[in-house]
């Protein structure tokens, strides 16, 4: 049986939080996290656009000039805060993982079963509310 349903964010939430069959969750987050063709045309223009508008205001790049006005003073602070949160959070998200693991090879009999990015989004309490 196929049937067509509009690609929204939502609706692709919806039908991986509820959908039992992993196959159907994998189909659904691949064709829901693709972007139409025509949209890489915009996003290039809007990234050079971007880059043009900090060049203009003498900045180096438009990730210099976002984080220009902020509590981060550059690109490079920022990197470097999220590679400490990284690092701190590291040992946490492994057990987190190998828990989702555990609970995916008891759910499908498969002791080589991995956890893939639709499972995490139907697992996870709240994901799609």
């Amino acid at each position: 049986m196929t049937v067509d349903v509009p690609c929204s964010v939502a609706m692709v939430q919806l039908l991986i939080k509820h959908l039992p069959s992993e196959r159907y969750r994998k189909e659904i987050y691949i064709a829901g996290n693709q972007s139409a063709v025509d949209n890489l045309a915009v996003l290039d223009r809007l990234v050079s656009t971007r880059n043009e508008i900090a060049k203009v205001l003498s900045f180096s790049s438009y990730a210099h000039l976002s984080t220009s006005s902020n509590v981060v003073e550059d690109p490079q602070s920022v990197l470097a805060f999220l590679a400490t949160l990284s690092e701190r959070l590291r040992g946490v998200a492994d057990k987190e993982v190998m828990l989702l693991r555990g609970e995916k090879r008891k759910e499908t009999g498969d002791d080589g079963a991995e956890v893939c990015a639709w499972d995490a989004a139907a697992s996870s309490p709240g994901c799609c509310a």
